[in-house]
């Protein structure tokens, strides 16, 4: 399907299409088949984590009429009744953003994150975890500690109110404590 796109001289502003004229100019790092199936795997788990993140916001805001009567009055407000949201309304759409936030920390997709690999000795509470050691964090652990999160078994997007902006733009807060998920904020 993309060979065939392309082949008819369509570009798209995406991943795939980067790295495949990249790859046409420098060289394959990988087969063909390898390529394929790097991208197979980020549709499927892109998809997996995608469906199973919209199930559990159906599922808040249907135990939660209220959070959805609020959504449905700010995306009137932003987008009337005749179209949906788009991406570019994100920034007018805050409480959305709240209830995105909270949807992912209240019953995260992945509750032990990505795991990663140590590079270099390192030690936590007198014990040694040796370079090379792979660990996983506790997200779960962490999105459901009662000091940071009071009430974390409440879908409560109100939590997020002072977090305004997109998560990742705080993704990459050199300071954990003003970051808006996956790293405990301080109760503030």
């Amino acid at each position: 399907m993309v060979d065939e796109r392309r082949a008819k001289g369509i570009r798209r502003d995406c991943f795939i299409d980067d790295k495949l004229d990249e790859y046409s100019t420098k060289g394959w790092p990988m087969s063909q088949h390898a390529f394929n199936n790097l991208f197979g795997e980020l549709l499927e788990a892109g998809a997996d984590t995608t469906a199973n993140q919209i199930l559990t916001l159906i599922l808040a805001l249907a135990k939660n009429p209220e959070i959805q009567k609020r959504a449905q009055k700010e995306i009137d407000a932003v987008c009337g009744t005749q179209r949906a949201p788009l991406f570019s309304d994100f920034d007018r759409l805050p409480y959305i953003n709240c209830i995105v936030k909270e949807g992912m920390r209240w019953r995260p997709t992945a509750s032990t994150g990505l795991p990663h690999m140590v590079t270099q000795d390192d030690e936590y509470e007198g014990m040694l975890i040796p370079k090379g050691s792979i660990v996983f964090l506790g997200i779960w652990a962490m999105h459901h500690n009662e000091k940071i999160y009071p009430d974390h078994d409440e879908f409560n997007p109100d939590r997020f109110l002072n977090h305004p902006k997109l998560a990742n733009e705080y993704a990459v807060s050199p300071d954990y404590n003003n970051r808006d998920k996956f790293t405990p904020l301080s109760p503030t």
